[in-house]
């Protein structure tokens, strides 16, 4: 694996950034916009409230410290 193109920074694609990227060696790529978001380990937008969150539930289980990718 060379490159890993990150499109959005929900925590279920950015939860395991950094150890793929320290196992791989691979450079990380995401916009500007999203690249911020990764960098305080945050998801870029806020997922809709409908009675029951199968998100609420795994969000234990999905988390995303700061991560500072190589080029947006």
């Amino acid at each position: 694996m060379k490159r890993i193109l990150i499109t959005h920074s929900d925590l279920d694609h950015i939860g395991s950034l950094a150890a793929l990227k320290k196992a791989t060696g691979a450079r990380t790529y995401a916009s500007q916009v999203e690249s911020e978001y990764i960098a305080a380990g945050k998801p870029s937008r806020q997922p809709r409230r409908t009675g029951f969150s199968l998100r609420r539930l795994m969000r234990p289980f999905f988390n995303a410290g700061p991560f500072q990718v190589d080029t947006f």
